[in-house]
């Protein structure tokens, strides 16, 4: 039969990339200190560095740009891990927040799938999440809106245990 591995479509390919350059800046912006705290290739690191120190903006986004790129030839999920567990450590209530903030931020950008964050935290019900996910999407005024946008997160809240976040 057909034994080939489905391609990614262009739109996961723009946003694979946007991540990337998302974590590439990230990256620029930690302090040295917790920078040298994450295992990267020295090219990476020398890059990152050289992006802090420069004034320009218009030069400091080329070279976010390069550390992207060079990030995309690398297991940059790697990195990504390594920073959940290094923010995690130093403050696990801050972090917990902020997870929980990107999770609702994703799931309403369909930047994730209820499916996917249901694997990750077992103990959250898809199908609830699912509803409350598209109540958001489908309000006809802002103040709902903003109450399902809050609804989100207060159930996930209650759902994702700090134990798991560490894993």
């Amino acid at each position: 039969m057909n034994d080939e591995v489905p391609r990614a479509s262009k739109s996961e390919k723009k946003r694979e990339a946007n991540n990337i350059h998302t974590l590439g800046v990230f990256l620029s912006k930690l302090p040295e200190k917790k920078l040298a705290e994450i295992n990267m290739p020295d090219d990476i690191r020398s890059a990152i560095i050289k992006a802090k120190k420069m004034s320009s903006n218009g030069a400091r986004r080329r070279q976010q740009l390069f550390i992207g790129r060079l990030l995309r030839s690398i297991d940059h999920k790697s990195i990504g891990l390594e920073i959940n567990k290094t923010l995690a450590n130093q403050a696990p209530q801050k972090f917990r927040h902020r997870l929980i903030l990107r999770y609702r931020d994703d799931l309403v950008t369909k930047k994730m799938k209820v499916s996917d964050l249901c694997e990750l935290h077992p103990n959250i019900g898809q199908t609830h999440l699912t509803k409350l996910v598209h109540n958001m999407l489908h309000s006809n005024s802002e103040r709902t809106r903003k109450a399902n946008y809050r609804l989100i997160f207060n159930y996930l809240d209650s759902k994702i245990d700090q134990d798991r976040i560490h894993e």
